[in-house]
């Protein structure tokens, strides 16, 4: 590639492949792929200590602040086992919250 008078070499162009349909290329990406699992496999226990270390510091149950709008308050919650937040909803003028949607169940 030349540009402004500056010429720059690619040594990985020929690794383009936006068909994902070239024997070569996709044979050294699996070779790539399989020299990278086994170095980082010396290191299993340390990335699943690390893993569970993050893991233990989420809290299991989490509700975020509430914010009003149109007459009621709305927040997210998150509760254990469930990937994702429940929304929830409650009118000014109870005590009551109840769901708006949710993609946890």
């Amino acid at each position: 590639m030349a540009l402004h008078g500056d010429t720059r070499i690619d040594n990985y162009f020929w690794l383009r492949d936006d068909e994902r349909a070239q024997p070569a290329v996709l044979e050294y990406l699996r070779e790539e792929n399989a020299y990278g699992k086994a170095v980082m496999e010396t290191q299993r226990s340390l990335q699943d200590r690390v893993l569970k270390e993050i893991i233990d510091r989420i809290p299991q149950r989490e509700v975020s602040a509430p914010y009003s709008k149109n007459g009621y308050r709305y927040r997210q919650v998150y509760e254990p086992g469930c990937e994702y937040a429940i929304y929830q909803r409650q009118s000014v003028l109870k005590e009551e919250w109840g769901p708006v949607g949710s993609a946890a169940r």
